[in-house]
């Protein structure tokens, strides 16, 4: 018995690992087993938009965003709130299933996930969505704040004139 155990123990390990694998259909970016993963009572995910991956349009919707700084320094304000309303996740290493840290300017410059579109764009959809910050509501002039620097590129403060 011990010698037929020892010889199907590989094939049943293999075919569970298999079965498990096509078990999966978790959005990547969310890391959770059988889709994407939301609290009970928060507001679904925003979808991924599939147009338009330098994050500000362009053509006749506005200025895009490629030209942006990839180095610099929030502005106070901006990281005020971050601090306030993200950072208790979104740090490094980040917590409680946050994807990655947001504590410098440079992270919100980084891609997100496995698209083609920088953090500080997908930052704006899920604040303007009310998905984030997760479980939590931010104060409509902190959300407006951030949002209206996340409409403008997530631009960097002036020289010296910035923190982190």
């Amino acid at each position: 018995m011990p010698l037929l155990f020892r010889r199907l123990a590989p094939i049943a390990l293999f075919s569970l690992l298999a079965a498990l694998g096509f078990a999966c259909t978790a959005d990547l970016e969310e890391g959770c087993l059988g889709g994407q993963c939301v609290p009970p009572g928060s507001p679904p995910i925003p979808p991924l938009p599939t147009s338009g991956a330098g994050g500000g349009g362009g053509g006749d919707a506005g200025p895009t965003c490629d030209d942006t700084p990839a180095t610099g320094d929030f502005p106070c304000d901006v990281f005020a709130v971050l601090q306030t309303h993200c950072h208790g996740c979104h740090q490094s290493p980040p917590l409680s299933g946050a994807p990655y840290s947001l504590l410098t300017y440079e992270d919100t410059r980084e891609l997100h996930g496995v698209t083609t579109k920088p953090r500080f764009v997908r930052m704006a959809e899920v604040v303007e969505s009310g998905f984030m910050p997760l479980m939590a509501t931010i104060p409509e002039a902190d959300k407006q704040l951030l949002l209206d620097w996340l409409s403008t590129c997530g631009l960097p403060a002036p020289d010296g004139m910035g923190c982190e």
